[in-house]
């Protein structure tokens, strides 16, 4: 009996660690950023290459650069961001 008692608070330890450890991998947040090299409101060619490699990372936040204007924006943001694939 007193070695339950001396190895209650051990096993009381490790069980609040392992519930703590659980929670942090919820918690995670995922930031990433992409240098889209100019990409401008003609640009086409790119959109499928930009979706493959959006969905596979699965960013929670998304900083990019290299965006030409407010029209490339929503561009990148209708087909490439909020694209599902019964839209083709």
């Amino acid at each position: 009996m007193t070695i339950v008692k001396k190895s209650l608070p051990f096993f009381v330890a490790l069980l609040t660690l392992g519930i703590h450890a659980s929670y942090a991998q919820v918690d995670t947040l995922r930031i990433a950023t992409y240098n889209l090299l100019k990409f401008t409101n003609a640009s086409t060619d790119r959109i499928p290459y930009f979706r493959t490699v959006i969905q596979h990372v699965d960013p929670d936040i998304l900083v990019v650069q290299e965006m030409d204007s407010q029209e490339a924006q929503i561009r990148f943001l209708n087909e490439v961001m909020n694209f599902e694939a019964s839209d083709t």
